[in-house]
């Protein structure tokens, strides 16, 4: 979720963030351009299948982080 508020707020849709993550998310919108929070949401999202099929979360999550990063 906080991924997708940054997003919003790189975008400034505020209307649509979730209050409790707008700090996190402010931080990460700063850190990080649009193009890259909407392939880290592509990413995050892939890895969310993912896990339906494989059960090893770590590996999930890092084959989730070597895209968010490429």
């Amino acid at each position: 979720m906080v991924v997708r508020d940054a997003l919003f707020l790189r975008e400034r849709r505020k209307d649509l963030l979730l209050p409790a993550t707008v700090a996190r998310s402010q931080a990460v919108a700063d850190k990080f351009s649009a193009r890259r929070l909407l392939c880290g949401q592509t990413a995050l999202s892939e890895a969310e299948k993912q896990l339906r099929f494989n059960g090893v979360f770590s590996q999930v999550l890092e084959i989730a982080l070597i895209e968010f990063y490429k």
